[in-house]
């Protein structure tokens, strides 16, 4: 047969099957409301394997983006309350190997609605969720965003956001007329300004939509506009706000926030806190205790989903730089009665529904442990009031709740004011065995070796037992997460002379590619730690560094003069985003391990902290062993 027509078959018969998935789901109501119950039936001839719901695209923050469906008679179920703020959901279904969407181009969809007329913003939700279902390089894409920008608008003629989202589309499709757009595009922020000018909501809209248009420029003089024109409004107070944040200059720093809590605003600002929060902890440095607990008051008297969290921060500062004691405890005590609000993962704010705080899988769990670290605070407070006896049995307690480093820390700390070197010692080694490159904890487990043993002799042995015992116990956790995917073709890559590599070099060898940009904060905090793993390895001819600008708002251009400003040695790259697109990255930095065959087998989203530099050169050297 003509392996040509060969292939035309097997595309019509997989177009049948994927039609005949349609039948197999039933969202039931077929319209659901705000607050309704939703039901999702699969029905499958497979009874042993649970199928998992996977949601592409959603704006349910609450929700695992994962649910496993359960058997109910012959049909597979899941249900779950439709959240206040819905807007659009996607999502296919995953049963052992097999996928289940309506067809090849889409994936299954629940539309939300206000009586029998789909929610606000239900279609240009939809828009942002096509690259996910149809896949970023589908022709037929920006066609089909435009229809469903424009559906949205006949729903919803005033759909600021849209009607942005579409200017910006025309001026990116049709170069000609870009400039007319542009202009209507900029007429229907400015009319959205002059709707409130002084509301920090408002402006973010106004922000927003500098930002749909690529006119990121303007947002500048934007803010230069509202000081001079509203200097006492609410968004004013923010702007300065976030001038003396970015002052490096520490003298100046804490004048200019000393400055903004006595500054009269119109509005009630919700930086105030963070004010207090960034005084107190300046004056807890300086040792000042009575400006230190003015702050602390200013910081505890703002009711919002973090208090636990900062109440703890408050009692921890104001322990270790041993001030106000009996304060201190009294703060750690406010956080252990709230510990269930404590807040885990990311937590939005929307004008219109509050803050909504985003799904944390073992929420119960991450409860305990926080209820361990508070506990430990508090024994860190009564070993320096020299309260032993009561210092133990509390720091015996946060044990058993919690095996996280600040406890071992402070039980260290208890060990060493009583003077217990060797359980000193021990306690610094579970530290290491959690976080092996952190320099003080080193120190600390250098020192209390010293003090037991009465000379280093045998201190390197230690260091490598600790080190040895910590890849022992992370490699197989790391192996059981591997990809092994295929890695995409490295075209069009440059290096930074503005020379196209030939990826040919990248045959037989480990590559290690972080995905960065020169906006992206996370991903720069982590040159350090990648330059160590970069000087562990740099004169192995078998490993490769690939440190990859994604092209995200970035030209070639910028990344160059980037490099050049710092001092990192390992290799750059740059790539006009589609290779960043090849490995499906939504989020900056990502860092791929790929082995010698070329398949990537470690992945890894955003910055970890210091534990990457021990958890990379694990990778790396796992893939060399093989």
């Amino acid at each position: 047969m003509n392996l040509r027509y060969l292939t035309l078959v097997c595309l019509v018969c997989f177009g049948f099957s994927s039609y005949a998935q349609k039948e197999l789901v039933r969202i039931n109501p077929e319209k659901p409301q705000i607050g309704q119950t939703v039901t999702i039936s699969f029905k499958a001839k497979n009874k042993d394997l649970i199928p998992t719901l996977l949601f592409s695209y959603s704006n349910f923050f609450e929700m695992p983006n994962s649910l496993p469906l359960q058997l109910n008679g012959e049909l597979w179920q899941t249900s779950f309350v439709v959240p206040r703020y819905a807007k659009y959901a996607s999502f296919y279904i995953m049963q052992g190997d097999s996928l289940y969407r309506p067809d090849v181009k889409s994936h299954y969809e629940i539309i939300f609605y206000k009586q029998d007329k789909p929610v606000f913003d239900t279609y240009l939700y939809k828009s942002y969720s096509l690259a996910s279902q149809m896949g970023k390089s589908a022709d037929s894409l920006k066609i089909k965003v435009n229809q469903l920008i424009e559906k949205e608008l006949l729903l919803y003629p005033n759909n600021y956001a849209a009607k942005l989202k579409l200017l910006a589309n025309k001026m990116a499709d049709d170069k000609t007329n870009a400039a007319k757009y542009l202009s209507e595009g900029l007429a229907l922020i400015d009319q959205k300004l002059q709707e409130n000018p002084t509301q920090m909501g408002n402006i973010n809209q106004v922000t927003m939509g500098y930002l749909i248009l690529g006119q990121n420029a303007k947002i500048d003089t934007l803010r230069d506009m509202l000081l001079r024109k509203y200097p006492t409004s609410e968004v004013a107070y923010e702007f300065k706000y976030e001038q003396a944040y970015k002052t490096k200059n520490e003298v100046e720093k804490i004048k200019k926030l000393e400055d903004l809590l006595s500054y009269k605003t119109e509005g009630e600002s919700s930086s105030q806190s963070g004010i207090h929060q960034l005084l107190f902890e300046y004056y807890s440095k300086q040792k000042n205790e009575e400006k230190a607990l003015f702050h602390a008051r200013g910081v505890a008297a703002v009711k919002n989903p973090w208090l636990a969290k900062e109440l703890k921060e408050l009692a921890s500062t104001l322990a270790t730089n041993d001030l106000a004691l009996d304060t201190a405890k009294m703060y750690a005590e406010k956080a252990l009665s709230i510990v269930n609000d404590y807040p885990f993962g990311v937590i939005r704010y929307f004008p219109e529904y509050d803050y909504i705080p985003g799904y944390v899988p073992n929420k119960l769990t991450l409860i305990e442990e926080q209820k361990g670290e508070i506990l430990s605070i508090i024994g860190n407070i009564y070993v320096r009031q020299q309260k032993y006896e009561l210092a133990e049995k509390t720091l015996t307690s946060a044990i058993g709740l919690s095996k996280n480093i600040e406890v071992y820390h402070n039980l260290a700390y208890l060990y060493e004011q009583t003077h217990k070197p060797k359980l000193a010692f021990d306690s610094y080694r579970k530290i290491l065995l959690k976080m092996p490159v952190d320099s003080v904890m080193l120190q600390n487990f250098k020192r209390n070796y010293i003090a037991y043993q009465g000379s280093d002799d045998g201190f390197e042995q230690q260091l490598l037992s600790v080190q040895k015992e910590w890849e022992q116990q992370n490699l197989p956790k790391l192996q059981a997460a591997k990809i092994n995917a295929v890695a995409p073709l490295f075209a069009n890559v440059y290096d930074m002379q503005g020379k196209l590599i030939d990826p040919s070099f990248l045959k037989g060898k480990v590559v290690v590619v972080d995905f960065w940009a020169t906006w992206c904060v996370p991903c720069i905090e982590g040159f350090p730690y990648m330059q160590k793993v970069y000087d562990k390895y740099k004169n192995n001819p078998n490993v490769i560094f690939m440190i990859m600008n994604s092209g995200s708002k970035n030209t070639l251009q910028d990344a160059i003069g980037w490099v050049k400003q710092n001092k990192f040695t390992f290799p750059f790259y740059y790539n006009d985003r589609k290779l960043a697109e090849s490995f499906n990255i939504n989020t900056i930095p990502s860092t791929f391990v790929i082995d010698k065959v070329g398949m990537i087998q470690y992945k890894t989203v955003g910055f970890e902290g210091p534990i990457m530099q021990s958890k990379l050169a694990l990778e790396i050297k796992d893939l060399l062993d093989k």
